[in-house]
């Protein structure tokens, strides 16, 4: 985090990038690792994929979110410089560049590096909006990347609808003919609730 900023950094086969570890789907944190090596560019909640600019790529149930606006549903992309073993990133647009800013001290960090260590680690709460959090615990669309080994499998496209509200959003899939369905259905006919033979969290 910079200045209480989610910030990813990513190198893309030597080209370094930075950007706000922010989902631009759901707002969750692309990854909440320290560090590590994947891959692909994957959002940790709901699977979604992007390039090295930032744009998306492999959407899971793509066909239920189109027509898509690709253009304004990238990542933030911040501008990143190096200086010898730094790494620096700029949170607003414009200004000079960072050998203008540090000045003399350009050459002097060019040369050090190795002796860095720690200082500290800063956490703090913030109040949080409940009816996020509620809403996020009733979809499904998250349940291959956060329940791989519990839920396991997603309904696939042809079987998924989601709606998307300015206030909401909603996901609809018609679960299969298994022996827990049944059973499921079974108690909901004896509490006297019709069996609609979809699951529709809302």
């Amino acid at each position: 985090d910079l200045l209480e900023t989610p910030i990813l950094l990513r190198n893309f086969d030597g080209e370094r990038a930075a950007f706000l570890n922010v989902c631009p789907h759901r707002h969750s944190r692309l990854t909440d690792q320290p560090r590590g090596r994947t891959e692909r560019l994957r959002c940790q909640y709901h699977g979604w994929e992007f390039d090295k600019q930032g744009r998306t790529g492999k959407i899971p149930d793509a066909r239920a979110f189109r027509p898509w606006d690709r253009e304004n549903s990238c990542l933030r992309r911040f501008q990143l410089d190096t200086c010898g073993d730094l790494v620096f990133v700029k949170l607003t647009d414009g200004g000079p560049s960072l050998r203008e800013w540090i000045g003399p001290l350009w050459e002097l960090w060019q040369s050090y590096g190795g002796a860095y260590r720690h200082a500290a680690t800063w956490e703090t709460e913030f109040p949080c909006n409940w009816k996020v959090v509620l809403e996020n615990s009733l979809e499904s669309y998250h349940i291959p990347e956060v329940h791989p080994k519990t839920f396991k499998e997603f309904p696939e496209e042809a079987n998924a609808w989601h709606e998307l509200d300015p206030r909401f959003t909603t996901f609809r899939t018609v679960p299969p003919d298994d022996f827990t369905n049944r059973a499921m259905n079974w108690l909901v006919r004896r509490l006297g609730v019709p069996v609609t033979g979809e699951y529709w969290p809302r």
